[in-house]
């Protein structure tokens, strides 16, 4: 994973959390009232896949994205949830040939987001 990679997937979770919670995401920077948490994403596994395997045969050449999402206190730094969250591709044809990592990275941010429907 590059650091452009990490950028833009991090970016689109961003997005995501802040469009599905917008009155709950503070800005970096500013001091975090009580019973809030920071996100961070460990990932386990970036894999772009095969285009040409996908579009030959489907289960070949899978895009997978995956992460430990981890809830910490900020004051304390005390994890106090994780989450283990992942997103695969692996359909054939010519659907499968087009797909993009970036298209899975949007799932990805959604499953992160819906994390915080759980909490």
């Amino acid at each position: 994973m590059t650091k452009e990679d990490l950028d833009r997937i991090s970016h689109r979770v961003e997005a995501e959390l802040k469009a599905a919670y917008p009155d709950r995401i503070i800005d970096p920077g500013a001091p975090p009232p009580p019973g809030e948490v920071n996100v961070k994403m460990v990932f386990t596994e970036y894999d772009t896949g095969n285009a040409f395997a996908r579009f030959m045969l489907a289960g070949l050449g899978q895009i997978r994205i995956g992460a430990n999402v981890f809830l910490v206190e900020p004051a304390s730094d005390r994890t106090v949830g994780e989450f283990e969250v992942s997103k695969d591709f692996a359909f054939g044809g010519i659907y499968g040939g087009a797909t993009r990592i970036e298209d899975v990275e949007d799932g990805f941010a959604r499953s992160v987001a819906a994390i915080f429907k759980q909490a």
